[in-house]
């Protein structure tokens, strides 16, 4: 009887003790890491665009980043029609938007135009290009450079509008004027 009367006491003081709670912080990083991507996107087994990246990370959210950079080269009638690069991209699995940045070029197979910026937005659903007001682009064409603030294009880079344009341009005078 006289243990029980000892360890009472003894369990009250052990009970009673502060317990240190630990604090765990969420893990933010990317869930899964592929190097050397290749993806072919195709519609009815027809070839659209084809995707390389050295590396890719997808995010707990399903958002995917694209750290050494991505090359996309998109398909008509079999062959490439455009391709994009660029040294940095993202992926938002909500808007469904990619974000390349960072020495961004795209350019027509053809060599007829080529695009230079810092930031674009591609939207594949879409199928647009979208380069915010406030971004510096640069088009080159084999007779004329046009430069501005903005643009708004189709994926294939054959129609696009520079939304502020700037500089000096070439304008053809009409015939009878």
């Amino acid at each position: 009887m006289k243990f029980i009367i000892y360890l009472i006491p003894l369990f009250l003081i052990f009970a009673c003790a502060k317990q240190e709670m630990k604090t765990y912080k969420k893990y933010d990083g990317p869930m899964l890491v592929g190097y050397d991507i290749f993806t072919n996107y195709s519609d009815s087994g027809i070839i659209k665009l084809q995707m390389w990246a050295p590396e890719q990370q997808e995010l707990e959210t399903g958002d995917r980043v694209f750290p050494k950079g991505i090359k996309i080269d998109f398909f008509e009638k079999g062959k490439v029609s455009t391709t994009l690069t660029a040294k940095h991209a993202t992926f938002s699995k909500v808007t469904g938007i990619y974000t390349v940045r960072n020495n961004v070029e795209i350019v027509s197979t053809d060599k007829k135009k080529k695009l230079n910026t810092e930031e674009l937005k591609w939207m594949p659903l879409l199928h647009k290009v979208k380069i915010e007001k406030d971004k510096f682009v640069r088009i080159q064409t084999q007779s004329e450079v046009l430069t501005g603030m903005g643009l708004d294009a189709n994926e294939d880079f054959k129609w696009y509008k520079i939304t502020k344009p700037q500089g000096v341009f070439a304008v053809q005078k009409q015939e009878g004027n």
